[in-house]
């Protein structure tokens, strides 16, 4: 709720305090007072665009301040709390220099343009000669639509954008799984080759090494006959001459033959004694060893090519023979995992088409619910436009899809889908007879927007979040009943919101809940513009000037008591 404005050097103001109250507030005044630069102001402070010049003639700059009450308000708060700003009370301001540059601030931060404007579209709808206004902006028709729905119809939307969601990451899974599909084919060809080359060489840990020293046996297996056969005939005596076996013998019998005389070397008889079997026994290890020696090129081919064949794959999947095998596990488990990829397209595939038909029922039974609710809203706005004198306006709520290559298939038809649906919303009004309904944002009447946005918001208030509404010249070109009508109307919507008009008819501004009355005067050579809150005796005044011009009667005085009292009793009434 707009609480405060102050506005300093802007336009014909020079200095100006408003405290707007709940309920209806209501500026009145001479024609060309300035009520209309009051407006401007709020649009001003609301970040829209200010054609002409709206610095005070002789200044340099020029200031407009809002305070906005937002302790109920979620959704200006959740924009607040993003910039961490967490107040409950709201300050707008804006300055204006010569040069036309502006420079915007929220509770004294510096902010953009579009940061101003984000938050100022949940504070202030602003009808009439201005841009600032919720309804103007299409993609709002959707929501209010659907918010007339009630609970159902959101659960049903919910439904809808929660599928939605699920079926665009089954979408993004499905790409995905196709695009590595070539990819994969080409890994799942190699995995299985390694695989098989590595299965197929039946590796054993440790073989390399034998391999390696078998082959050094192999490749010197004459040399170690020869050297084997000649220690043989060292030890043995095969040759049987001056062998060590034959002349440690010898030496046996001859030590034996001492002790007999002298026991002193019988420890050196048993040292070599045990010599002797020990040579003995080295003997017989040596000759088994060269009776196993086989010299065969074909063991040594044999073996060389086995070695190489295990050093290649060793060059391939790791340094140790381990490290290939462990290679071998890690690849089976990647080629099985490849494998099942076709196996998961196709669940992907068959969950696709389950969610895209339950989404596709549950979008048409949306699409449904809305035209019949558009078609109850069309019915209450255009008599509420009667009911504001404009008995021949048209009203349209257009609902319509656009089709789309692979889009959601809808009764045959392939449609764009959004996480509200298949549905594009706009409403649509024809002002006057014989003119094609358009836009609301294309309609040029201030006058005849500004009471279209009314019954509009009228309708819409129980479900519309923007808690102040601004309406200038809503009243051109109506009166009599019309004017009876909007001023109730407006008395009604001002219970669930705050709302500011500028009126130049008595029949809505006797509905005030607050009221104001601007007016010019001159001090010394300079017009300035003033305000001033009416309490009820400059009310009844202000009315009857407003019944009869300047001339002011008993009669008239009399006459704006009754409309006074009329209003009160109609707020009154339940």
């Amino acid at each position: 709720m707009l609480e405060e404005l102050n506005i300093k050097n802007f336009a014909l103001i020079d200095e100006l305090h408003l405290d707007f109250g709940e309920g209806l507030n209501i500026l009145t005044g001479e024609t060309g007072a300035g009520k209309s630069i009051v407006i401007g102001a709020v649009s001003a402070v609301l970040g829209e665009h200010l054609s002409g010049e709206y610095i005070r003639s002789g200044e340099k700059k020029a200031q407009v301040e809002g305070s906005f009450k937002i302790s109920s308000n979620k959704t200006v708060r959740t924009i607040l709390s993003e910039m961490g700003i967490e107040e409950e009370e709201l300050i707008l301001s804006r300055e204006i220099t010569s040069s036309k540059k502006s420079s915007y601030r929220v509770n004294g931060r510096m902010v953009t343009l579009s940061t101003l404007k984000k938050i100022s579209q949940g504070l202030v709808d602003l009808h009439g000669q201005h841009e600032h206004q919720s309804l103007l902006i299409v993609d709002n028709h959707l929501y209010l639509l659907d918010a007339l729905g009630g609970k159902r119809l959101g659960d049903l939307r919910e439904k809808v954008s929660s599928q939605f969601y699920i079926l665009e990451d089954l979408k993004k899974r499905q790409k995905r799984l196709q695009a590595d599909e070539e990819e994969s084919l080409r890994r799942l060809d190699l995995g299985k080759f390694q695989i098989e080359e590595i299965e197929k060489a039946n590796l054993v840990v440790g073989e390399d090494k034998e391999l390696e020293e078998k082959i050094k046996v192999l490749q010197n297996a004459e040399r170690l006959l020869q050297l084997s056969n000649q220690s043989c005939s060292l030890l043995s005596g095969e040759e049987k001459e001056g062998s060590l076996r034959d002349n440690l013998s010898i030496v046996l019998g001859k030590l034996k033959e001492i002790i007999l005389f002298d026991k002193s070397l019988e420890p050196v008889l048993r040292s070599l004694e045990d010599a002797f079997y020990q040579i003995e026994d080295a003997s017989r290890d040596l000759k088994k060893y060269k009776d196993s020696l086989d010299f065969s090129p074909r063991e040594l081919e044999e073996a060389s090519e086995r070695l190489d064949l295990i050093n290649n794959l060793k060059r391939k999947y790791g340094k140790t023979i381990s490290e290939v095998l462990t290679f071998k596990e890690k690849i089976k488990k990647e080629v099985q995992s490849i494998s099942q990829r076709d196996e998961e397209k196709g669940v992907v595939l068959k969950e696709i088409e389950r969610v895209s038909l339950s989404l596709s029922k549950k979008a048409k039974e949306l699409s449904l619910k809305r035209q019949e609710i558009a078609k109850d809203l069309e019915k209450r706005v255009k008599d509420e436009l009667s009911n504001l004198g404009m008995k021949k306006c048209q009203f349209k709520v257009s609902i319509t899809q656009r089709e789309k290559e692979h889009g959601l298939i809808v009764s045959t038809h392939s449609l764009n889908l959004e996480p509200t649906g298949i549905d594009k919303v706009e409403f649509l009004i024809s002002p006057n007879p014989g003119e094609d309904l358009k836009p609301l944002a294309k309609i040029a009447s201030g006058g005849e927007m500004s009471r279209i946005m009314l019954a509009l918001k009228s309708i819409l208030s129980k479900v519309d979040p923007v808690p102040s509404l601004i309406f200038d010249e809503i009243d051109t070109g109506i009166g009599g009943e019309a004017a009876r009508m909007m001023a109730k109307t407006l008395s009604s919507l001002s219970i669930s919101h705050q709302v500011i008009c500028v009126t130049h008819l008595p029949a809505i501004a006797s509905f005030a809940d607050h009221h104001y009355y601007v007016e010019k005067e001159v001090v010394g050579e300079r017009t300035k513009v003033r305000l001033r809150h009416l309490d009820k005796r400059a009310r009844v005044r202000e009315l009857a000037r407003m019944l009869r011009g300047e001339g002011i009667t008993e009669t008239t005085l009399k006459d704006a008591e009754e409309l006074l009292g009329s209003a009160r009793g109609h707020r009154d009434s339940p």
